[in-house]
């Protein structure tokens, strides 16, 4: 199969890592893979997450907006899987078959033309049930990344000045404002002197983030990270207290690893963790902080999780199953 991934974005997070990924993995199963990209300019690209053997195409300006069609039109593909809005307006007057995936909430002016969604939990699908584009729920996936280092985590817990008896509450992601990061720094200063609080991940708000807990030394900016296994070994609690969520790839990489998470009550976290996991209402301070204090009574542990539902290979091929359907109808 001939397939053309496009995304239309300046950073790298989530939606950029399942876009790379899945790309990977449709190499990786013999498709012959494209990926159309804006013209990068800043440090970390997409393109430096792409398997060798992926044809890789920048667009200027002018190129995405006018000769977007002439583009695709010497590609002649299969399929055409459009990743957030940008990258899906760029696909109105295409005659392809086009895709996009809900990384975020549905726009019409974004993929009210698609001839196919792909979306990332059930709610997502029951408030596009007046569409009739073909539709499917499909979940993310746990990104392979490199298991602990035991080596690097007694280091790293050295230089932050973690003993063995103190407790680590942790957030991994963009430091942006639905992320809802202030809300995690408000609630941590009602824990007790134990506890530390370690934040990985870069973003827009990190200066604001970093003014906000000026004072509190058992509070650590880490920054973006490659070494994602061993900071999540470092935290005996993951918190994602966002404010929307399609389907958070951080939680599924934290229950592969067993590290307790909690999680406001967004769509994707719903969709993700257990029943039974420790949600707060998004927004609630007085509820995330309650579940901190719990997390702390029940001690420094490790979780079996259930993660069949994050497995990589089951979900990629139900994308590329959806691909052939919605080429069927086109």
């Amino acid at each position: 199969m001939k397939i053309v991934h496009i995304i239309f974005t300046d950073n790298f997070a989530g939606s950029e890592r399942h876009c790379a990924d899945l790309a990977n993995a449709q190499h990786e199963l013999g498709d012959n893979v494209y990926l159309i990209l804006m013209r990068q300019t800043q440090k970390q690209s997409i393109r430096d997450h792409i398997s060798t053997g992926i044809k890789v195409l920048e667009l200027n300006w002018f190129q995405r907006h006018f000769l977007m069609g002439r583009v695709l039109s010497e590609i002649e593909p299969d399929i055409i899987h459009a990743h957030l809005g940008r990258a899906a307006r760029a696909l109105r007057n295409i005659n392809y078959p086009r895709v996009g995936t809900l990384h975020v909430k549905y726009k019409a002016k974004d993929q009210d033309h698609l001839d196919g969604i792909i979306c990332l939990n059930e709610a997502q699908e029951r408030r596009l049930a007046h569409l009739k584009c073909a539709k499917t729920v499909i979940g993310n996936w746990v990104t392979p990344f490199a298991e602990p280092d035991a080596g690097k985590l007694k280091a790293l817990r050295a230089e932050l000045n973690i003993n063995g008896a103190c407790f680590v509450f942790g957030y991994m992601g963009r430091l942006n404002a639905p992320k809802n990061v202030d809300l995690l720094l408000s609630a941590f200063k009602a824990m007790p002197e134990h506890a530390s609080l370690v934040i990985v991940g870069d973003g827009e708000e990190r200066v604001k983030l970093e003014a906000l807990a000026l004072g509190d030394e058992r509070i650590s900016f880490l920054g973006a990270r490659s070494d994602v296994g061993t900071c999540y070994a470092l935290m005996d609690c993951l918190v994602l207290p966002s404010q929307n969520e399609g389907f958070p790839l951080v939680l599924g990489e934290a229950m592969k690893l067993g590290c307790p998470i909690i999680a406001s009550d967004t769509e994707g976290a719903l969709s993700c963790l257990p029943e039974d996991a420790p949600f707060f209402s998004v927004g609630d301070l007085a509820g995330l902080t309650q579940r901190m204090h719990e997390m702390l009574d029940m001690g420094r542990r490790r979780i079996d999780y259930d993660t069949r539902h994050l497995q990589r290979d089951v979900q990629v091929e139900k994308i590329r199953a959806f691909y052939q359907q919605v080429i069927g109808k086109c």
